[in-house]
């Protein structure tokens, strides 16, 4: 999900932007690595990241 506001100049050709980005909004574990561990004669599972917000800010001229 991704918000986000932008304001533009009416003078010149300007604008900027600033926006809020929620990564992973359900919390959802999904497998990023299952690796084979030779002490344990296991396979361990590593998880990619859970719910992540991301802030910007963003000007283009």
């Amino acid at each position: 999900m991704k918000f986000g506001i932008k304001f533009n100049s009416k003078k010149r050709k300007r604008f900027h932007l600033f926006y809020v980005d929620l990564k992973n909004v359900t919390n959802h574990t999904n497998v990023f690595q299952l690796e084979y561990n030779r002490l344990t004669n296991k396979i361990d599972q590593k998880d990619q990241i859970g719910f992540l917000p991301d802030f910007g800010y963003k000007f283009q001229f």
